[in-house]
């Protein structure tokens, strides 16, 4: 039989990412600018934390550095049923913990909208070949 190769994406890449909104909030309306939304989160556990970051921004749990304040987020997310496919409250420590820094911002955008591009080409040659 025949192996399905996984599709294309960037788990580091977007882990730094949501690791940078968790401290910079504001980094969501810059992502959205460089074309990473939603979609472009391939891991499901990393597109819930991102729709998550979206309600704790849009709700001000923040906390006195304007960072999304982490046991929030957390205790949200149980309250919602969603932080269990998030990979629990130590997947998201580990993801707001998880980048050091903000350098490797534009690449890691760009990181994740090619596996995106790539992921859709995929779709569409499977569509196109009756698959």
């Amino acid at each position: 039989m025949e192996s399905i190769p996984a599709l294309p994406h960037a788990p580091i890449a977007e882990k730094n990412l949501l690791s940078c909104m968790f401290r910079e909030p504001s980094r969501i309306a810059h992502a959205a600018a460089e074309g990473v939304g939603e979609d472009c989160f391939h891991l499901p556990g990393h597109r819930e934390i991102y729709r998550q970051l979206i309600a704790s921004r849009d709700a001000g749990h923040l906390d006195e550095n304007g960072e999304v304040e982490v046991s929030t987020f957390i205790q949200s997310a149980a309250l919602n049923g969603t932080v269990d496919r998030m990979g629990g409250p130590s997947g998201i420590v580990e993801v707001a913990g998880y980048a050091v820094g903000f350098a490797g911002w534009e690449a890691w955008c760009q990181q994740v909208r090619e596996a995106k591009a790539r992921r859709i080409a995929i779709q569409a040659a499977a569509t196109l070949s009756g698959a």
